[in-house]
């Protein structure tokens, strides 16, 4: 009996595997959250292994996310610098860039 429920256990994890790769890879379901992990520019490019660690995280927490690279800046630096004109036509083009994707939340 317990023979029957390790063999069952094991199949059932390999065939879930299995199928989400398969639907994955051939873009049969859409895996798209409305949540988006975005650590912002300046942690983006210096501290590579902080943002696994976050997505490490939020995986063991069960949150579905995604993330994305058409976000490039989040105008923080224009704003200090004083380039409030070009700060808000950077998150006039963010924001429509997070509609398209149906982006409700940015964690």
């Amino acid at each position: 009996m317990f023979f029957n429920w390790i063999m069952f256990f094991l199949l059932y994890k390999s065939l879930k595997r299995r199928f989400l790769f398969f639907n994955k890879k051939m873009g049969l379901f859409n895996f798209k959250s409305s949540t988006l992990y975005w650590p912002g520019c300046y942690t983006g490019k210096k501290h590579k292994k902080q943002i696994l660690r976050y997505k490490k995280i939020l995986k063991k927490l069960g949150i579905s996310f995604q993330t994305t690279n058409e976000i490039n800046c989040c105008a923080g630096i224009l704003i200090n610098a004083g380039y409030e004109t070009q700060a808000r036509k950077l998150a006039r083009e963010n924001f429509e860039k997070l509609t398209e994707l149906g982006i409700k939340k940015i964690i």
